[in-house]
């Protein structure tokens, strides 16, 4: 067969052109989803060359298409990279003030119990206080100005760990 095809033009030609028509239904039946043998058989007789090429120029086209498509999955990609970057460092922002407020509020709750203790101890001195000022008033005007300056000499010793305690929060 290969002699005739080559020592008879018009065979090869024709040979040639109903192979590419094969070519095309395959492709044309690829794309539309449908089995070749039976949209061959169908189509054989509707395509014709001028129609074939309008066909084959259309398959070519989408491709051309789908760069720019690529291109903007490509660029979507790219943002969405950027954001989850962003969404990563803010995690780690919002982590980190976590932290830092969960040690602030540790701290506060030290210095609460500072000021609660202190309370306590002003009350006892106040207390004591009270039982100095109901001594005195049962003394007399003498007595009462020998004992003041112990009394008062007293006070600051009482309160001198309360205003230190205070310093060291």
């Amino acid at each position: 067969k290969n002699e005739d095809i080559y020592s008879n033009p018009k065979l090869h030609v024709s040979l040639f052109n109903s192979k590419w028509k094969q070519a095309q239904l395959k492709v044309l039946c690829s794309i539309k989803g449908n089995h070749y043998p039976y949209f061959a058989s169908e189509m054989q007789h509707k395509l014709k060359p001028k129609e074939s090429l309008k066909k084959h120029s259309q398959i070519v086209t989408p491709i051309s298409k789908n760069k720019s498509k690529d291109k903007k999955v490509e660029k979507l990609k790219l943002q969405l990279q950027e954001r989850d970057k962003t969404i990563q460092t803010l995690n780690t922002r919002l982590h980190n003030t976590e932290s830092a407020l969960h040690q602030r509020i540790s701290e506060l709750q030290r210095v609460a119990q500072v000021v609660q203790n202190n309370a306590k101890y002003l009350a006892k001195v106040e207390e004591h206080l009270q039982a100095i000022i109901s001594r005195n008033n049962h003394t007399s005007k003498l007595e009462e100005k020998e004992q003041f300056p112990l009394d008062a000499h007293l006070l600051v010793r009482l309160v001198s760990p309360l205003t230190q305690s205070l310093e060291n929060s």
